[in-house]
């Protein structure tokens, strides 16, 4: 898997702690688009389909 960059991070830890789009957007002071083409980078870097299988996955990564 190829590493996130820092504003990837950034958006997976606010997934993680349950924000929605629009929310994540409004902190980072961005637009809900942007968001949207963070979170396709990183479902393809984490090869999951959708927010509920990357905060699986997210957790899964902390537990290790």
């Amino acid at each position: 898997m190829r590493p996130l960059s820092l504003r990837q991070r950034e958006v997976c830890t606010m997934v993680a702690l349950g924000l929605a789009t629009k929310e994540i957007a409004i902190r980072l002071s961005l637009s809900p688009r942007t968001i949207e083409q963070h979170l396709k980078r990183i479902f393809v870097k984490y090869r999951v389909k959708g927010v509920h299988r990357l905060a699986i996955k997210l957790y899964a990564e902390a537990a290790e």
